[in-house]
């Protein structure tokens, strides 16, 4: 019998940019930069896992 345990992000910190893309999107009509702004994913808070396996 095999027990596993897991825990990421134990101090719970969401500030962590994991990925993001910019928008292919642009106001023309008052040619504001700021409109359409890059979208940023961001990490998980706590996270954990518990898993147990039989061997025979």
């Amino acid at each position: 019998m095999v027990f596993n345990l897991g825990i990421n992000n134990l101090l719970n910190n969401k500030n962590i940019i994991s990925g993001g893309f910019e928008q292919l999107r642009f106001d023309y009509a008052d040619k504001n930069i700021n409109k359409f702004p890059p979208k940023y994913y961001y990490a998980y808070g706590l996270n954990y896992f518990a898993s147990v396996t039989f061997r025979f």
